[in-house]
């Protein structure tokens, strides 16, 4: 599966989660235990109409996929608890 392809993943998988207009953003890349992998936002709302955003990161290794999503309210909690949650990404090994 290609970077984008991953992409699209993560958006489809959150729209099968119930969000509407999930929308993804900001790719860059990213590297975890030496695997070529993608960091992303995306922006959605739930069905009572509460904006959330969210981070992405997905890595292929040996065919498999590993994905971590961040996801938060867009008012205050994201941007609140994103350098945590940036963190946690940054730790991320693969074994």
């Amino acid at each position: 599966m290609s970077l984008s392809e991953q992409m699209e993943y993560v958006g489809r998988a959150m729209t099968e989660l119930g969000f509407l207009r999930v929308e993804t953003k900001t790719p860059r890349p990213v590297t975890v235990s030496g695997q070529r992998g993608i960091r992303f936002e995306l922006t959605m709302r739930t069905t009572e109409g509460l904006a959330m955003s969210a981070l992405a990161q997905a890595v292929n290794k040996n065919g498999l996929n590993y994905y971590i999503i961040y996801l938060a309210p867009s008012a205050h909690y994201y941007a609140a608890t994103l350098p945590n949650a940036i963190k946690v990404m940054d730790s991320a090994a693969i074994s």
